[in-house]
């Protein structure tokens, strides 16, 4: 009732499942998370919205979500020192170019929100994203100066392989990603040790709630 969604009548009740099932398919804890305080309930509908705008566009296509809050541990020991972090990556495998693409996405969303605000939040959401990125790279990045001489490469590259598998097979599990696609996908974080590369770009979305015009 918060968020303005509609759950009281039977005609709804759709519109909720619909809701619940999008934060299973990104992760189960999610739906947990809705009963563990007001300000990470809005954080989780959020996530929802996200799955659903991304699905409904078409971007989800041959792609899959990881949500970064499971993994923290991605922030600890960072050269910069610094634990902020954006809420969801978006993979798509370019199997060919032997490519790992990742949109960092960053998430906020406001009962209200003012021009001033507005602004002020976006820096922070594009610092969030930013340290995203740097700590992918420190850690996974065969490119990067940081990560490119790491004496537990293969290491770091299993970590990896293990990250992007337990991520297809969800994908799998939810019907998000083809049979042929998820095989290539799969085939493809077996050779991580012959090298790949790995791009990035961000994504920000903020649902102000006091907005006129919804989507």
């Amino acid at each position: 009732k918060a968020y303005d969604i509609p759950i009281d009548s039977e005609a709804h009740n759709g519109m909720l499942r619909m809701l619940l099932e999008d934060l299973r398919a990104v992760s189960s804890s999610l739906v947990m998370q809705l009963n563990s305080g007001k300000n990470k309930a809005f954080e989780v509908v959020g996530a929802a919205f996200t799955k659903r705008v991304l699905d409904k566009k078409g971007i989800l296509t041959n792609s899959f979500l990881i949500p970064i809050d499971l993994h923290q541990n991605l922030f600890a020991g960072l050269n910069s020192d610094n634990k902020s972090r954006a809420d969801h990556l978006l993979v798509k495998i370019d199997t060919e170019k032997r490519s790992i693409d990742f949109t960092v996405i960053e998430v906020k969303c406001r009962k209200s929100l003012s021009t001033a605000d507005a602004a002020d939040l976006k820096d922070k959401m594009k610092e969030q994203m930013d340290n995203t990125i740097l700590a992918l790279k420190e850690h996974f990045d065969p490119q990067n100066s940081v990560s490119s001489n790491r004496l537990d490469r293969t290491i770091k590259n299993k970590e990896l392989k293990s990250l992007l598998e337990f991520y297809i097979y969800r994908a799998i599990r939810y019907q998000h990603l083809s049979p042929n696609t998820s095989e290539y996908y799969l085939t493809f974080v077996q050779s991580l040790d012959t090298g790949f590369q790995m791009t990035f770009r961000e994504l920000g979305l903020i649902y102000d709630f006091s907005s006129s015009k919804r989507h």
